[in-house]
């Protein structure tokens, strides 16, 4: 081996340097196009994950790869690589269980007040589907079955890789250990052979949603559905404060009257929004105008059709 391709491997074993003016692009470029703020203390974030991309793309730099991202043929899906890296989707089953113990009541109450809907439930930010199949599960166990069998739960991210995760609805058994075993017990298919160790969301839970690609932060993801309980937890966590206020009261737009918007711990309304009243730790019930602190919304213009579904996967 010659010195030079000794120093080609030294050098691709360093990770990549980020200039202060490259990374005012990528912070605006992230910001104008799906609305995530980077901070000026997550420069190291950003390089740490995007150093493996950097070399699976040949790229010897940020400044290189910001032009893949941009301007090269194909530089969408690229773009698209890089959020699905750069976005941490840490979730579990079950996580923060006061949410579904509110959730429960929640969807009993609307069996007896209003009969002829069926349930509907956003799940913004789903990652790789624990939260949504945790969703389902409360669903199965709350409702009659036939009031199960109608309810819907749609299931949005923007990282499509993860999605693809989540519409299998394959796990490691693991994964359940926390939740108790008579919330998982009939709704799972055990893996056998080289799927050992494995667990399958049966087909009765995967029925219940519909996975689908969305940005929050595009201006026409609304479609007009209506509905009765939208969990966005842990996900404005990456956008800057006047983004999250305009999240918000879109999320709110979202809702029917009476439905309610769960966010994650960490999380929390800037301040009085308009159209929204405390019922819980972090979660909002959206109330009519006159009703609670303010006006109600006008809702977004145009649904986004970009979409990944389940269905006829497994079981």
């Amino acid at each position: 081996m010659n010195d030079d391709g000794v120093q080609l491997r030294a050098q691709r074993a360093r990770p990549p340097r980020l200039r202060a003016d490259t990374f005012r692009k990528y912070q605006e470029l992230l910001r104008d196009r799906v609305g995530i703020f980077l901070s000026a203390s997550k420069a190291q974030l950003l390089i740490s994950r995007l150093d493996r991309r950097l070399r699976e793309r040949s790229c010897p730099d940020l400044e290189q790869y910001y032009e893949l991202v941009t301007s090269a043929p194909g530089h969408r899906e690229e773009f698209q690589a890089m959020v699905n890296r750069i976005t941490t989707n840490k979730t579990d089953f079950f996580r923060e269980a006061h949410h579904f113990d509110a959730l429960a009541a929640f969807v009993q109450d609307h069996v007896q007040t209003r009969p002829k809907d069926p349930v509907k439930i956003w799940s913004a930010g789903c990652s790789t589907g624990e939260e949504p199949y945790s969703i389902a599960l409360v669903l199965q166990e709350a409702l009659p079955p036939s009031e199960f069998a109608r309810a819907r739960i749609l299931a949005t991210d923007i990282d499509t890789n993860v999605l693809t995760i989540a519409s299998r609805g394959v796990y490691a058994d693991s994964r359940l250990a926390p939740s108790p075993k008579y919330r998982w017990r009939g709704s799972f298919l055990r893996g056998t052979g080289r799927w050992s160790g494995t667990v399958k969301v049966c087909k009765a839970l995967r029925d219940r949603l519909q996975f689908e690609t969305r940005n929050l932060v595009d201006p026409g993801w609304d479609d007009d559905r209506k509905f009765d309980v939208v969990f966005c937890r842990n996900t404005l966590i990456y956008f800057d404060r006047p983004t999250q206020r305009e999240i918000v009261q879109r999320l709110a737009a979202s809702l029917r009257i009476g439905g309610l918007l769960i966010l994650g711990h960490s999380e929390n309304l800037l301040g009085d929004e308009p159209g929204l009243e405390a019922a819980g730790a972090t979660i909002f019930r959206r109330v009519a105008s006159g009703d609670g602190p303010g006006e109600s919304f006008a809702p977004p213009e145009r649904p986004l059709q970009a979409r990944v579904t389940s269905g006829g996967m497994f079981c």
